[in-house]
């Protein structure tokens, strides 16, 4: 039996159930809002866009977890939260390149959209990888795996942690986002372009993303996707 929490059960209680429409965002710490107290781009979209983000018709049900690599959820299966979404926009692949395998990614990425597809959602989208500072984020790597160990990675459930991560895997990554979503007719959202060149879009970490970094991500979204959710 699907769950579902007291904000959905909410707006079904209060909209008429055949209006209303849900969009799932399914990514990592980039849709959770790590590092800002939770005021991701998904947040940020009910927040400051308004109508018709933040109407009772629309449910923006952030499915994001900190840590989640696409091998994950192809292995795992999808959350149990997912039933009948009418739009989905998934942000994963960042914490799949602590593998380092491009073919593992190309598997599980694309069982992870066939497995979307499944569900019949009216529409689904797809976020490419965003710019972070890789010298630092391995840094952070290789402190996590000296001081807590494989075993810390294995508890967030990631796969085979290597380290340092490969420059050279990151546009690869980013061909299997974008050559799976054409090949599904699937809407895709270069958040690498977006972002690079913008320290001022990250917190310190120079990974995760700050207010302006979600504003601007946000902005992108309503821009390129607000007008097909919404039609």
């Amino acid at each position: 039996m699907i769950k579902m929490n007291s904000t959905i059960i909410e707006k079904l209680n209060s909209t008429d159930v055949g209006e209303l429409k849900e969009v799932v965002f399914l990514g990592d710490s980039i849709t959770v809002g790590t590092g800002i107290g939770g005021a991701s781009y998904v947040e940020t979209l009910r927040q400051e866009f308004g109508e018709p983000w933040n109407s009772p018709s629309i449910y923006l049900n952030n499915l994001g977890v900190t840590g989640r690599q696409a091998r994950y959820y192809s292995e795992n299966g999808l959350p149990s939260e997912i039933s009948n979404p009418t739009y989905v926009i998934i942000q994963l692949g960042t914490n799949d390149l602590l593998y380092g395998d491009p073919e593992i990614f190309n598997r599980s990425y694309r069982q992870v959209i066939e497995d979307l597809i499944a569900l019949s959602p009216h529409q689904i989208f797809s976020l490419q990888l965003p710019w972070y500072n890789l010298t630092k984020a391995n840094r952070i790597l290789d402190y996590l795996l000296q001081t807590e160990g494989l075993k810390f990675f294995e508890e967030l459930g990631f796969f085979d942690v290597k380290s340092p991560v490969d420059q050279s895997v990151i546009p690869k990554y980013q061909t299997v986002i974008r050559s799976i979503s054409q090949e599904f007719g699937i809407r895709s959202i270069d958040l690498w372009e977006l972002t690079e060149n913008h320290p001022e879009y990250y917190i310190d970490d120079e990974i995760h993303l700050n207010h302006f970094g979600a504003l601007a991500v946000a902005e992108k979204i309503n821009q390129e996707l607000g007008s097909e959710i919404f039609a």
